[in-house]
């Protein structure tokens, strides 16, 4: 058992077993991880703490966001038939104090890592990644490692701020980034058992389609109680890639798919697809990007009747909810 003083152990009991994760990478991969994660515990028959999101923004600022804030975690509680506890039910979120933690990573080493309030924290290094295992795969090595790790334990890795080695905690068990633990998911295959037993019964937060549905509205010209008609949204994701393109030393017109390249997409696969396997005709198009020179698409977007989300006062909008 975990004795941590700002970790509120009295609300683990000790005749049930947890698991926890690491939230990497962004935000959507994050979704993913946690949606592993639930699935993971219920292979396991363990409650599930769901970290916060860990969110970076373009600026490099970091904002810690509860899940339960994005997700409706009541209506997926009661979907799953099981507990489901966050970070902030689990230690206080005042506390200061960083208490170690074991992580089991899908492999032969094992690390210890910091534990603040929001939640396990991976390390930043970028040295230390986890496999890319298939979750069943996942589940017989910690069986086994558990084992291995009872009779003889590995030689661990020293936590970077307190430099201590832990044993793995059988009581609350911690993983390694679930992002690679499913396969079917990232060939965008719908039946991936995380997404039909899991992923499908993560419905967003009342509050956060509230927004959606209101910034759509306004999106479209559609006044309140009109019926928003069915539309394409594309997002063209540039700042982040960036990266990649500097590493690489490529040119960015060498680099990025042209606007006419989502055109065509759109126009000769997208819609036919939605059409064929629907029967719903789309027109409408809503895109969005963080491209830092979105003037130069102005015309096009006019002339395809496509339109862009104005987020001049969204911050300012919904800074009170």
């Amino acid at each position: 058992m975990l004795r941590c003083y700002n970790l509120q152990h009295a609300n683990l009991r000790t005749d049930v077993k947890y698991i926890t994760s690491w939230p990497t990478n962004g935000w959507s991969n994050q979704v993913i991880q946690y949606m592993n994660l639930l699935y993971l515990a219920q292979l396991t028959e363990r409650v599930p703490i769901i970290p916060c999101f860990r969110s970076v923004d373009l600026d490099g600022n970091v904002s810690h966001i509860h899940f339960g804030d994005v997700f409706d975690l009541p209506r997926l509680r009661k979907e799953l038939k099981t507990p489901i506890l966050k970070w902030r039910e689990v230690k206080d979120l005042g506390s200061e104090t960083l208490e170690d933690l074991a992580t089991g990573g899908f492999e032969s080493r094992r690390f210890v890592y910091t534990c603040p309030a929001t939640g396990p924290q991976f390390p930043r290094n970028g040295q230390e990644r986890p496999e890319h295992v298939p979750m069943a795969a996942c589940l017989a090595d910690h069986l086994q490692h558990r084992a291995t790790s009872l009779r003889a334990p590995p030689t661990l890795v020293l936590s970077p701020l307190h430099q201590k080695a832990l044993i793995l905690d059988d009581h609350l068990f911690c993983c390694n980034s679930l992002y690679f633990g499913i396969d079917l998911l990232k060939k965008r295959q719908d039946i991936a058992p995380a997404w039909q037993t899991v992923g499908r019964l993560m419905h967003w937060a009342p509050a956060i389609q509230v927004i959606a549905v209101s910034r759509t509205r306004q999106t479209l010209g559609i006044e309140a109680g009109e019926r928003i008609p069915p539309s394409i949204a594309v997002h063209v994701r540039r700042g982040d890639f960036s990266i990649w393109r500097r590493i690489d030393g490529i040119p960015v017109n060498e680099y990025f798919a042209p606007l006419s390249a989502y055109v065509r997409c759109i126009k000769e696969a997208l819609r036919a697809a939605i059409l064929e396997n629907t029967g719903v005709a789309i027109d409408g198009v809503i895109i969005t990007s963080d491209e830092t020179d979105p003037a130069k698409w102005a015309p096009t977007l006019t002339e395809l009747g496509w339109l862009r989300p104005n987020h001049t006062e969204t911050v300012e909008s919904l800074a009170s909810i």
